[in-house]
Formats: C-alpha cells, sequence, structure tokens
C-alpha cells in the first residue's frame, strides 16, 4: 500500500512540476511577444514616418507598405498573446492587452487614412511642376522677350525694354509665390496666395499685349512664342494649384505629428505597462 501512496505523490510532483513548466513556458513566450509588440509599433511608426517624407511615388508606396507589414505583425503578435494571458494572466495583463488591442486598433483605422495621403504625394507632385514644367516655360518666355526686344527698333528700344521686364516680372512673380501655396495648410491664405498670383498673371498679359502693339509685325513672331509659352505656363500654374490644393503631404505630416503620434503613445504605453507586468508576473512564478 505505501509503494502506492508513494507513486501516487511521485505522480502528483510530477504533474505539478510538468504544470509549471507549461505555465513558465507561455509567460516566457507572452514577454517575447509583448517585447515584439513594442518592436513592430516603433518599426511601422518610422515606416509611416518615412513614407510621409519620401520624394517619389515608388519609395513612398515601397514604406507604406512596410508600415502595413510591421502592423500586420503586430496584430499576429496580439492574436497570439491574447490566449495566453487569457489562460495565465492576471487581471492587470489581461486589461493590458485589451488597452493595446483598442489603441492599436484606432492606429490601425488612422493609418489607413494617412498612408493613402502619403502615397499621393501631391506636395511633392506640384513642387516637380514648379521647377520642371512651370520654370521652363518662363525662362523660354524670357528668351522670346529678349528677342522680341532685340529687334525692335531704336526708337521704340527702351519702351520694349520695359513692356518686356514687366511681362517677365509678372511670371517670375508667381514663381516666386509657388513654394508658398505648396507648404500652405490653410485655404484662405492658399486663396490669397492665389489672387495674387492672378493679378500677376494679369500684368504679365497686358505688358506682352502692349509690347505686341508696340513692334507690331517687327517682333509678332517672338511675340507669338512668347504668348504660347505664357499660356504653357498658365496651363501649368493651374495643374500645380490642384494638386497644391489637395496637399497630401502637408496633411498627412500635420495627422503624423499630432493625432498618431498621440495614439502611437497610448499604443505603446499599454504595450510597456503589458511587458512590465509579465515580467513581475514572470518573477513571481519561479521563487
Amino acid at each position: 500500500m505505501w509503494r502506492l501512496h508513494l507513486a501516487l505523490v511521485v505522480l502528483a510532483v510530477i504533474g505539478c512540476h510538468r504544470r509549471l513548466d507549461v505555465a513558465l513556458t507561455q509567460q516566457i513566450e507572452a514577454q517575447k511577444l509583448a517585447a515584439d509588440l513594442r518592436v513592430q509599433l516603433h518599426g511601422s511608426a518610422e515606416a509611416v514616418q518615412r513614407s510621409i517624407m519620401a520624394d517619389t511615388d515608388e519609395s513612398a508606396s515601397a514604406f507604406a507598405a512596410e508600415a502595413r507589414q510591421a502592423s500586420a505583425a503586430l496584430e499576429a503578435d496580439l492574436a497570439a498573446i491574447e490566449p495566453i494571458v487569457a489562460q495565465i494572466g492576471s487581471q492587470d495583463e489581461v486589461r493590458l492587452v485589451q488597452d493595446t488591442r483598442t489603441a492599436f486598433g484606432n492606429l490601425q483605422e488612422l493609418d489607413g487614412t494617412l498612408l493613402a495621403l502619403a502615397v499621393e504625394n501631391t506636395n511633392v507632385k506640384a513642387q516637380r511642376l514648379s521647377f520642371g514644367p512651370a520654370r521652363e516655360s518662363a525662362d523660354a518666355l524670357r528668351d522670346h522677350l529678349d528677342a522680341a526686344v532685340r529687334a525692335a527698333p531704336s526708337a521704340k528700344a527702351l519702351r520694349a525694354q520695359l513692356l518686356a521686364a514687366r511681362a517677365q516680372l509678372g511670371v517670375r512673380e508667381i514663381q516666386a509665390l509657388q513654394a508658398p501655396h505648396i507648404a500652405e495648410a490653410e485655404d484662405a491664405v492658399m486663396k490669397q496666395l492665389e489672387e495674387q498670383m492672378a493679378i500677376s498673371e494679369s500684368a504679365a498679359r497686358a505688358a506682352l499685349a502692349d509690347l505686341s502693339q508696340l513692334l507690331g509685325p517687327t517682333g509678332a513672331a517672338e511675340l507669338g512664342a512668347a504668348r504660347e509659352q505664357l499660356d504653357r505656363f498658365a496651363q501649368t500654374q493651374h495643374d500645380l494649384l490642384a494638386l497644391s490644393h489637395e496637399n497630401s503631404d502637408v496633411r498627412s505630416l500635420a495627422v503624423a505629428l499630432g493625432d498618431r503620434r498621440t495614439l502611437t503613445a497610448a499604443c505603446d504605453a499599454a504595450a510597456t505597462g503589458l511587458q512590465q507586468e509579465l515580467a513581475k508576473h514572470g518573477l513571481e512564478a519561479t521563487r
């Protein structure tokens, strides 16, 4: 009989140790998952920031994909840790997992909008128009005006130079206002800039018309080409303003510096608290 009792005691001890081993293994796994939660959270935040600051569509899309991949890994960590904490965790740990889940859900919802804005790159595209086609048209306009002035009769040369300078000035004033418009976040300020641009364009066209009348047939060819470049500049300007108004880069950066930073901090705080509680829980189990 004593042998039977001894065998039962041994089996009970072995079973207890096995349960402790399983519990300890689960605790270690939960701690690893909690640590990885934070790694993926910060990896996602960094990738989102890079996507916003990217200067090409390709790099913006690549960083956006990286951010989504980190979020998917974080989601997998959460899905794995939830049943473990539900089985072995304290009430505080269960609450912290739920807090992390809630904060991460809010973050994912925001990222859906944020990454869509980031890959649009409308402000960057507007800058490319400003430094590319718009500048090329403005420079070509200048060259045609210079050629027309050189062909002017000496009696009309001074007046021709003045009108050509006015036409060029109007275009250069518009160019100077493009960068502030692209960087501006407020529609009211954009409207004010556009009103100034419209005044400058009207002045340039008026000067060009006066120059054409002054020179007559003498400058007809060069001034006709200048007018074509001004029309091309105006069309580019129209496209630039449309992109600038979409303001995807400015809006996404504002969101990243505001709401996303707040939500990331909330998610990290919950994940950090969970990590600390699990570490404490694990230490108590090994005493």
